[in-house]
C-alpha cells in the first residue's frame, strides 16, 4: 500500500505541473479540468496475500507467501504487476460495500469527480451531492466550455452524445439531479438506479476467468435468474447497508423491469460471464493466439500491447535474407533489465541470449552464415519440472545448431516489464546480451518475425520459410 500512496502523491504532484505551466502561460482561467480519483473502486484482484508478478502469482500458500516477502524490494518497478490484499482493498472502499468489478454495489462503481475551469466555475470548494455518471463528463464540458459536438464528421453521421450534463449544479448546489436512470452491468453482476432508489444482483464467477476450452460462447448454459437481486434507498442509505427486497417487492420489480429496458436500449443483452470466455491467463490484445507474426518497426510492446509468454512453449522465427554476410543486429528481443531472451546476429554468428536473474546463457552458430533467403529460429521448450524445467535450441532452415536445457530458476523469459517488452529489428531500453549495446538496429533485410505457440504440450512449428 506504501507504494500505490506514492504514485498518488507522484501522480498529484504530475498534475500540478500541468496545474503550473497553465498559470504561466494565462491558460489556467480558460482550461476546463475533470479528475475522477479511482478506477470504479478498489480492486480485489490482489486475493488474500497480494500480488507481486505472474511467477510469483503461480505459487500456492506458505511458497507464495515467502515469496512475496522476499520480493518487497521489486514491489512498484518496473518488474512487478501488484495488486494489494483484499484487505487493504475494504480499507480504501470503505464506507462502500464490495470492490472494483462488482457493478452491483457503490464499492464496485462510486468515485469522487474535480471540475475546476476557473473562467465559468467561480465557487472554490463547493461540494455538489447530484447524481452523475461518468457518461456526464462529456456533456458537461461541451456546455461549460460552449462548445458542439458536429453531427457529420468526415461524412459519417455521429450518434448523439450519452450522458445529461452537469453544468446546471454550478449555479444551483441544491437543483435536483438530472440524470435519474442508469444501468450497470460486468460480466453479469448488474444494478439499475432511477431517482436515488438502487436495485442490484450479484453474478458470481468464481474460478471461471479460467474455464479454458469449455468456455461457451453463447453464454446460455448460465442462468442468471437465479441471482439475488437485493433493493436500496440511496437517498436514505448511501452505503447501502439495509437491504429494503423483502419490505419493497414491488419496487424491486419496477427496478428489474427497468433494468432488462435499459439494458435492451444499450445492447447489455445477452447477458455473459467469463465462462462465455476462453480467456488468457493475463491481459493482452493477442489474447490465445497461436501465431502471431510481426514486422520491423514494431517494437516496444509491454502491458496489453505484448503477446503472454510466460509458462508457455513457443517458437520465434526471423526470415532474413543476407546479401554481404556482414550483416548484423537483434532480430527479436524480448525484456531485457534483469530477464529478457534475444535473437541476434554479430561478427557473423547467429546467437540466442537468455537473461534471467541477470545472469545470461547464449547459444551461437559457430559457422559462416548462409547468403540469402534464410529462417532463422529458437525454440523454447518449458515443461515446468522441479529439475530440468525445460530446453531452448537454435535453428536455421529447421537444422538444430545448438541446444541447452535450463533449470527452474533459470526459465522466467519475461517478467511483466512495463517498460522493456517485445522488439523487432532492435532491442530496446536495455540490452538482453552483454555481447552488444542498445539499440543494435538489424542493418540487413529483414522481412518478419513470426511467434508460434504451442498447442498443448508440443510446439507445432510451420515449416514455410
Amino acid at each position: 500500500m506504501e507504494v500505490y500512496a506514492a504514485f498518488y502523491s507522484y501522480t498529484d504532484y504530475e498534475i500540478g505541473r500541468i496545474i503550473n505551466y497553465l498559470e504561466q502561460i494565462d491558460q489556467l482561467d480558460n482550461t476546463l479540468i475533470a479528475i475522477v480519483l479511482g478506477d470504479n473502486g478498489a480492486s480485489k484482484g490482489g486475493s488474500q496475500y497480494g500480488t507481486v508478478n505472474p511467477q510469483i502469482n503461480k505459487l500456492k500458500g506458505e511458497e507464495r507467501i515467502d515469496a512475496i516477502l522476499n520480493a518487497r524490494d521489486i514491489i512498484g518497478t518496473d518488474e512487478s504487476s501488484t495488486d494489494y490484499p483484499i484487505g487493504w482493498a475494504m480499507a480504501t472502499n470503505t464506507p462502500f460495500r464490495y470492490w472494483k468489478a462488482d457493478a452491483n454495489t457503490e464499492g464496485g462503481t462510486r468515485n469522487p469527480l474535480i471540475i475546476s475551469y476557473p473562467k465559468v466555475i467561480k465557487e472554490k470548494g463547493g461540494i455538489r451531492h447530484q447524481y452523475g455518471h461518468v457518461i456526464d463528463v462529456l456533456p458537461t464540458t461541451l456546455e461549460l466550455a460552449k462548445a458542439e459536438v458536429p453531427e457529420v464528421i468526415n461524412g459519417y453521421k455521429q450518434k448523439a452524445v450519452e450522458g445529461i450534463s452537469l453544468a446546471y449544479s454550478v449555479e444551483n448546489a441544491k437543483a435536483p439531479s438530472r440524470h435519474t436512470v442508469q444501468y450497470y452491468e460486468i460480466a453479469g453482476s448488474r444494478a439499475i438506479y432511477k431517482d436515488g432508489w438502487k436495485a442490484g444482483a450479484h453474478h458470481e464467477i468464481g474460478e471461471t476467468i479460467n474455464i479454458g476450452e469449455k468456455a461457451d460462447p453463447s453464454g446460455k448454459k448460465i442462468d442468471f435468474s437465479k441471482d439475488v437481486w437485493e433493493l436500496y434507498n440511496l437517498n436514505e442509505d448511501f452505503n447501502e447497508r439495509i437491504n429494503l427486497a423483502s419490505k419493497y417487492p414491488e419496487k424491486l420489480k419496477e427496478l428489474q423491469a427497468l433494468f432488462d429496458e435499459e439494458a435492451k436500449k444499450y445492447n447489455v443483452f445477452p447477458l455473459k460471464d467469463f465462462t462465455a470466455h476462453n480467456m488468457p491467463e493475463g491481459r493482452s490484445i493477442y489474447g490465445k493466439s497461436s501465431v502471431i507474426t510481426l514486422y520491423p518497426g514494431v517494437d516496444h510492446l509491454v502491458g496489453v500491447s505484448n503477446p503472454l509468454y510466460e509458462g508457455k512453449s513457443f517458437s520465434v522465427k526471423a526470415e532474413v535474407e543476407l546479401v554481404t554476410g556482414k550483416e548484423e543486429g537483434v532480430l527479436f528481443a524480448l525484456g531485457g533489465e534483469n530477464v529478457g531472451i534475444s535473437l541476434f546476429i554479430k561478427e557473423g554468428k547467429l546467437q540466442f541470449a537468455h537473461k534471467s536473474n541477470n545472469q545470461i546463457a547464449h547459444l551461437v552458430l559457430d559457422k559462416p552464415l548462409p547468403k540469402g533467403k534464410s529462417v532463422f529460429r529458437f525454440d523454447y521448450n518449458f515443461n515446468g519440472g522441479d529439475e530440468i524445467a525445460g530446453t531452448e535450441a537454435l535453428y536455421i532452415n529447421n537444422e538444430k545448431i545448438a541446444e541447452r536445457s535450463f533449470t527452474k530458476k533459470e526459465a522466467t523469459v519475461y517478467a511483466g516489464n512495463k517498460v522493456d517488452g517485445t522488439d523487432v529489428g532492435r532491442d530496446l531500453i536495455a540490452p538482453v546480451s552483454d555481447r552488444y549495446q542498445v539499440p543494435f538496429e538489424f542493418n540487413g533485410k529483414l522481412k518478419k518475425v513470426v511467434i508460434e505457440f504451442a498447442k498443448k504440450d508440443k510446439i507445432t512449428i510451420s515449416e514455410e520459410k
